[in-house]
């Protein structure tokens, strides 16, 4: 006589790590994002320097009058308007001020898993989360009353948010046609929100846009006119987002800057990394990025997987960005 089972079968190993690692990457990118507050602390409530003044003068002063004064200060204004609402909550104290910053840091290591992991998968994923939390430079960022932790922010959402409307199509792992259209006006708004933080991320813009000019170009059929549509919502969209700021911009380009400066030239570029990291350190990571390089150009058919795709992409992004600088 057949038997009815009254208890739901136990689930198969496979399902039990898959369960196991939906929660265990949470709580990995919390425990980080906890060890990037403990990092970050250390130097909290050292005083301002004359840049952080500057700041808070600018972002103390009424919020209608801020950006006439960013014509003379030469920064676009979205740094200084949260500064500013953030100040009218917490004051105006060293560390009160370098929360507003941490707070950017911090966020930088969720930012940092999701960019990744949609790109390069899980393990990239922590892995990315792990280098945010740690970073010196963020760190330093972190513990100082100035734009430049929002500007990682939004470069990771800007970042994550371009691969996944323009570096997927035309792949196994891409989108559906609507969720990739809500990428691209994902990336219109991370890119606006970007140029209205800082200047220099016009260089990333011309980076984004050239490598979308390539993925377009290596695209064929039905995905390229998706691509150029997509295209259209993400550039076009960060256009008019930000053509308000374009007349304060052509004023600050024409009257503000740093005189005092010298330009920087090609020994630079080649030999920054050298001197921050030493010679031996250069050399083992150039042979790291090597090998990471060797895995994820994994070709299948005589045509680059989406992890290699999305690698040559971000470098691209990479490169024609430091270049355009």
């Amino acid at each position: 006589m057949a038997t009815i089972a009254t208890r739901r079968p136990a689930p198969s190993l496979p399902a039990r790590v898959a369960g196991s690692a939906r929660l265990l990457a949470p709580l990995a990118v919390g425990g980080l994002m906890l060890l990037s507050i403990l990092l970050r602390t250390r130097d909290f409530g050292v005083g301002f320097w004359i840049d952080e003044g500057l700041s808070v003068g600018i972002a103390d002063r009424p919020l209608g009058d801020i950006p006439a004064v960013l014509r003379l200060d030469g920064s676009p204004p979205l740094y200084y308007t949260l500064l500013h609402l953030w100040i009218a909550v917490f004051g105006s104290a060293e560390t009160a001020t370098h929360a507003l910053s941490l707070l950017f840091a911090v966020l930088a290591v969720p930012a940092a898993w999701w960019a990744a992991r949609g790109l390069f998968g899980p393990t990239a994923g922590l892995a990315a989360a792990l280098l945010a939390a740690t970073n010196p430079f963020l760190t330093h960022y972190a513990q100082e009353t100035r734009m430049y932790a929002l500007v990682v922010l939004l470069g990771l959402l800007a970042c994550g948010t371009f691969g996944r409307a323009y570096v997927l199509p035309g792949t196994e792992a891409a989108p559906s046609r609507a969720v990739r259209r809500r990428w691209a006006a994902g990336f219109a708004v991370a890119l606006a929100a970007l140029m209205y933080t800082h200047n220099w991320s016009l260089f990333f813009a011309a980076g984004c846009g050239l490598t979308w000019l390539v993925l377009l170009a290596a695209a064929r059929g039905e995905t390229r006119r998706e691509l150029f549509q997509d295209g259209l919502i993400g550039f076009g969209g960060a256009v008019v987002l930000f053509a308000p700021w374009l007349p304060t911009l052509a004023f600050q380009v024409q009257h503000t800057g740093a005189p005092w400066s010298s330009a920087p030239g090609w020994d630079d570029l080649f030999g920054v990394p050298g001197r921050l990291m030493g010679t031996v350190a250069q050399l083992g990571l150039l042979l790291a990025a090597g090998a990471g390089v060797t895995v994820l150009l994994d070709r299948g058919g005589g045509r680059f997987g989406p992890r290699g795709r999305a690698l040559l992409a971000m470098g691209s992004l990479f490169l024609t960005t430091v270049l355009a600088a």
